[in-house]
């Protein structure tokens, strides 16, 4: 449809099951809503949309990137995030100081002020030149011939010296997400005529999570600004947190993003009445594969209860309560 994009973030094979960093509950893994089904139910989604645009994100890291755990860290006692699980604390191994010295682009105003920029490490992973950086051929087989024609590949992480969870910026806010032919993501949002973009991807409470608060930050909310109007749409259900073991390790529910957007609305100068034009947290992905769709605008529930609100389980460190969707 003419004025739509899809953005898929980091759909790639080494987030899935058998990936250098497998983002994936193994009791879940033949299950409907599962990390094996995410890539086919994906590109259900974009065949049934027909979006005009279609972009597929890949985290392209160099071999001894600066996000990677090196040997001589793991000696120190530092710990990649699944290593960190269920100890009761965040992994030792922050990025604080490696930036230092280094120029910070435009503000990022959303989250609180030390999450904004402090990326952490993990194991090698989505190493170029490695299968683990391709896209999942589930995805692209699942695609239209004239859905694949138009997606576009955006390359993140790939500057060995920074890292970038979101496809908008890096770690400091610097612009650097681009096109295979090094044509700056920002720049090609900000020149198309999108009127509405969905995202969906890996991993929800990282990768997906940045990309949706810096598409706000630094495109979205601008271009309201100045008149243009863009929504974002949050696919809840065609995203995946971070897995290790048998439960997730930070997940975050689609309550607290809201919140997040209405706080940086406000902090961009906006009232509240803006969020619902700018933004939309979509329950029931699933419905372009089968699924019982469930809505839900911006804190207003529509239907029956979403399934977070369902159940009490863990709390993971976000701070809200898992219910068994999240397990």
């Amino acid at each position: 449809m003419s004025g739509e994009a899809v953005i898929v973030i980091d759909v790639q094979g080494c987030f899935l099951p058998g990936g250098a960093l497998a983002c994936v509950n193994a009791a879940r893994n033949t299950e409907f809503g599962s990390y094996k089904a995410l890539p086919v139910s994906i590109g259900k989604f974009i065949n049934k949309i027909n979006p005009e645009h279609l972009f597929l994100t890949k985290d392209f890291h160099p071999e001894g990137h600066t996000s990677f755990l090196t040997e001589a860290e793991k000696a120190q006692g530092m710990m990649t995030f699944p290593e960190a699980a269920g100890k009761g604390e965040y992994a030792k191994g922050m990025n604080v100081g490696r930036y230092q010295g280094r120029e910070h682009g435009s503000p990022r105003s959303w989250g609180k002020e030390e999450d904004r920029y402090t990326q952490k490490l993990w194991p090698p992973h989505c190493v170029q030149g490695s299968p683990d950086a391709d896209i999942a051929p589930e995805l692209l087989e699942t695609l239209t011939e004239e859905n694949r024609e138009k997606a576009v590949t955006i390359l993140k992480g790939d500057d060995p010296t920074i890292d970038s969870y979101s496809v908008v910026a890096d770690a400091l806010g610097n612009p650097t997400a681009h096109d295979e032919q090094g044509k700056i993501f920002l720049s090609i949002l900000n020149e198309s005529q999108i009127k509405k973009v969905y995202i969906a991807g890996i991993a929800r409470d990282v990768c997906v999570y940045w990309s949706a608060l810096d598409l706000l930050n630094y495109w979205i909310i601008p271009e309201f600004k100045k008149g243009n109007v863009i929504k974002l749409v949050f696919m809840y259900d065609l995203t995946r947190p971070v897995f290790a073991g048998n439960f997730p390790y930070t997940d975050i529910n689609p309550e607290a993003i809201v919140d997040d957007v209405k706080a940086l609305v406000q902090k961009m100068g906006l009232g509240p009445e803006v969020v619902d034009q700018v933004f939309e947290m979509r329950m029931g992905g699933y419905a372009a594969v089968g699924g019982r769709r469930k809505s839900r605008r911006n804190g207003r529930k529509g239907g029956r209860k979403s399934r977070s609100r369902r159940g009490r389980g863990r709390v993971c460190r976000k701070n809200h309560t898992h219910s068994r969707s999240c397990w």
